[in-house]
């Protein structure tokens, strides 16, 4: 039920700090999280990406946090549009 729950801003997300641990031991800074083909975040960071001057994130839902960095960047986005 927890990871049906992502929204909830927690201290026990065990699953991310693993996830970047092992990212870390690889050389890797960051570790892509999705669901299926469906990409949803980073294990401690959104993620977006631009293709052909779109922006693109996963939509704000139970799947991810939709937090304040998130909200910031995507006005900014909407702003120079």
């Amino acid at each position: 039920l927890r990871w049906l729950r992502c929204a909830i801003k927690s201290l026990n997300l065990l699953g991310d700090v693993l996830a970047k641990q092992d990212a870390y031991a690889k050389g890797c800074y960051e570790t892509i999280l999705h669901r299926g083909d469906i990409v949803t975040e980073c294990s401690s960071a959104n993620v977006y990406g631009i293709k052909d001057g779109q922006l693109y994130t996963h939509h704000a839902n139970n799947f991810i946090l939709n937090g304040i960095t998130r909200k910031v960047i995507l006005k900014c986005a909407a702003e120079i549009k």
